[in-house]
């Protein structure tokens, strides 16, 4: 290529001096990552969609010539360059061309000492060099001489309204079940996002999940794994999508976020308030990006009625209405059979952290709901975790929880510190007829907000209905609704917040706090009797059987 032709020309010496010149320690193995690996291994097709994806944003002046020139003298045009996140794009684009070719088995033979080298460069500016080039000079030296020609398709530079691989999000999946199939089959349809692998305890569903990825990709490229943990020991996946059942949640999301992935985990995220917080506490420390899988909260009618209770449209806002189902607490247990194979099934994992039992066939298949063992908050956050969490938002509670909890028998009264009154309403048919309390035409997990002005109800339907023809004009245009189980804008938060780095919709303080309010909800039900909370210290205030109670054992399952 012409730019390597022109610089064997020059003394090589100078150079690698001047390039090594312009930055620090730190930066030096990202130098000899791009000098030696980009420019003669990739050549000018990462300076193209640098180009095209980066400097044509910031309106840059320079053109591909300077660019390049720049790179291989280490000008002062290198700031500018880090500023603008060059070697983070450089290094991920090569990791990604470089899955690119082994994939398609383009290269049989060993790697070129170069590419290797700039495989194992570190976090820190570290690098792992070939011990017959010890040196700075030497190994740059022995990078630049080790130009391959490569012809790379248009749709490894994003051409053609393609994404390049260095701009994907590689994902993997954790339990995939009827709720991960429609939650993944979402998250396939995003371009920018590739699912690489899924693991599951079950082999029929391992393989129903790879049927459908590898079927979507035209591939057969999907890797499948009993154990979850193999797959978190995989450093090229990002992020995880979270979808076993209850009993998993939270430890597979820390075990997850420890491995230094971010986390889309189903509701609800934790058994306990103990859970809740841990995960809240193990994201933050570990600074990676969580969305709880309440997706109502980027759904456009719900998003609109929250709206309507901050904006101050209902007027002064007194009471918020979350349905729910009539909770239960089943502790009894089905009949022993005999456990499959652990190829087919593996008993051990499937009950993870939940109480041992024996096996029965209804459990993998999903008749584990409303057993105590494996649900959560007497199954208040089955519906719980999505209307709680929209009221929480209503009512700009996000940061907090409500202060008491009293329990009747046709729903739960809560009250904030502010004065607002949450009402969790009990629906005995909530796939039925859900009048009169409901609009039952506005579909399943309806909330109602109510203002001394007015008040605005809403549910899975997309439909809205409100009090007054005043309120009734402000209501955005009903045409294209989406539905409230449609994952495909909350799917769409997360992985730009994976990119951005910014906090999700459904952050870990959002969940823990909307969690913690269901599970003080349905502690006060299960002890039959008002509580009182201190969203503070989130613990009930004078009352250890109630605080006993925010934890429960966890089974040694490793």
């Amino acid at each position: 290529m012409q730019i390597v032709a022109e610089a064997r020309t020059r003394n090589s010496e100078d150079v690698l001096d001047s390039a090594s010149s312009q930055l620090g320690e730190g930066d030096f193995a990202c130098v000899t990552q791009l000098s030696g690996s980009v420019i003669d291994f990739i050549g000018q097709s990462i300076l193209r969609a640098f180009y095209d994806h980066v400097l044509k944003s910031h309106q840059c002046d320079v053109n591909l010539t300077s660019l390049s020139f720049c790179l291989l003298t280490g000008c002062e045009f290198w700031p500018k360059l880090l500023d603008w996140g060059f070697i983070k794009f450089a290094r991920r684009y090569l990791r990604d061309v470089t899955r690119l070719i082994l994939r398609r088995r383009a290269v049989r033979t060993k790697l070129p000492r170069a590419l290797n080298s700039a495989l194992c460069v570190r976090k820190y500016g570290e690098t792992m060099m070939n011990k017959h080039a010890s040196t700075r000079r030497k190994f740059l030296g022995a990078s630049l001489a080790a130009a391959v020609p490569l012809i790379l398709p248009a749709h490894v530079l994003g051409r053609g309204g393609a994404v390049a691989p260095s701009d994907k999000i590689t994902l993997g999946v954790i339990g995939i079940g009827p709720r991960c199939t429609y939650d993944l089959t979402a998250m396939l349809g995003l371009a920018d996002v590739q699912c690489v692998a899924i693991a599951d305890v079950q082999a029929s569903r391992r393989d129903a999940g790879k049927t459908l990825v590898d079927k979507h990709y035209g591939t057969a490229d999907c890797k499948l794994y009993g154990d979850f943990r193999e797959l978190l020991d995989r450093k090229d996946i990002d992020a995880v999508l979270v979808a076993t059942g209850d009993r998993w949640h939270a430890d597979a999301s820390m075990l997850a976020a420890k491995a230094g992935k971010d986390v889309y985990s189903e509701k609800p995220c934790g058994l306990t308030i103990e859970l809740c917080q841990r995960l809240a506490a193990t994201m933050n420390a570990t600074g990676r990006v969580f969305q709880a899988g309440t997706q109502r909260r980027s759904v456009p009618n719900f998003v609109q009625a929250v709206e309507f209770a901050q904006s101050g449209k209902l007027g002064k806002l007194h009471t918020v209405y979350a349905s729910v189902y009539i909770p239960t607490l089943d502790i009894s247990w089905l009949p022993g059979e005999q456990a499959p194979a652990k190829a087919e099934c593996d008993w051990n994992m499937w009950l993870g952290p939940a109480a041992w039992r024996p096996y029965n066939n209804q459990y993998v298949t999903g008749k584990w709901r409303g057993y105590s063992d494996f649900d959560s908050g007497a199954r208040l956050l089955d519906w719980g975790a999505h209307t709680v969490d929209l009221c929480q938002w209503a009512n700009k509670a996000d940061q907090t929880t409500p202060v008491s909890f009293e329990p009747s028998d046709t729903g739960i009264t809560c009250m904030y510190e502010n004065g607002v009154k949450l009402i969790l309403d009990f629906l005995p048919t909530p796939f039925g007829e859900r009048g009169p309390n409901w609009i039952t035409k506005l579909g399943t997990c309806p909330v109602r907000f109510v203002g001394d002005e007015g008040w605005i109800e809403t549910g899975d339907s997309g439909e809205t209905e409100v009090s007054t023809d005043t309120l009734r004009r402000e209501l955005k245009d009903a045409a294209g609704k989406v539905k409230g189980l449609d994952v495909t804008a909350h799917a769409r938060n997360f992985f730009d917040s994976v990119k951005s780095r910014q906090p999700t919709v459904a952050n870990p303080e959002v969940m823990r706090n909307s969690h913690v309010a269901c599970h003080a909800a349905a502690l006060s039900w299960i002890l039959k009797r008002k509580l009182t909370f201190d969203p503070a210290n989130q613990a009930f205030v004078n009352d250890d059987e109630a605080n006993r109670l925010r934890t429960r054992s966890a089974r040694t399952w490793t």
